[in-house]
């Protein structure tokens, strides 16, 4: 009986952060260089690691996965949103896949 509710236990204590991990949608209204953090128009502050940050600037619209740690919602995924040609694409400026057509050619 021991056995088996230490091995829940330990279960139990070693799903990812990923099944506790929500999502935010919009428009970039603040960038705080400072404390690593953008905020969006719904009021959502964000954290992110410095590097993801040098890219965004207000009135970007993004996609972010994030987990929250110490109280901060911390991203653990980022995707800037644009719209080209009337579809939303993702960073890499395609809105079926993250390749483009011209990246995979079939072998002969």
């Amino acid at each position: 009986m021991k056995r088996i509710l230490g091995v829940t236990l330990a279960v139990l204590f070693s799903l990812p952060l990923a099944a506790s991990a929500e999502e935010a949608i919009g428009k970039i209204k603040t960038v705080d260089r400072a404390d690593h953090a953008f905020v969006l128009e719904d009021g959502t502050r964000l954290w992110v690691d410095e590097g993801r940050l040098a890219d965004l600037k207000e009135g970007d619209k993004v996609q972010a996965t994030f987990a929250t740690k110490d109280g901060k919602k911390v991203v653990t995924e980022l995707e800037r949103r644009t719209v080209v040609d009337g579809a939303e694409t993702t960073n890499f400026g395609n809105a079926t896949s993250p390749f483009g057509s011209n990246s995979i050619q079939a072998a002969e």
